[in-house]
C-alpha cells in the first residue's frame, strides 16, 4: 500500500474513488473507454493496439 501512495504522490497517475461499480461503469461509458468486437479477430486486433 505504501508503494501505491508513492506511485500516486509522483502525480503521473491519479486514484479515483467510486462508491459502487455503477458509477464506475458509467464513467467509463462516458470517457469512451468502452470497446465492442465483432468477432475473436476484430477483438485481437484492438488488442493490439
Amino acid at each position: 500500500m505504501k508503494m501505491l501512495d508513492y506511485i500516486l504522490s509522483l502525480g503521473f497517475f491519479e486514484k479515483t474513488e467510486y462508491i459502487d461499480s455503477f458509477a464506475e461503469s458509467d464513467d467509463d461509458i462516458l470517457n469512451g473507454r468502452i470497446f465492442t468486437a465483432t468477432d475473436a479477430d476484430d477483438l485481437i486486433d484492438q488488442c493490439i493496439k
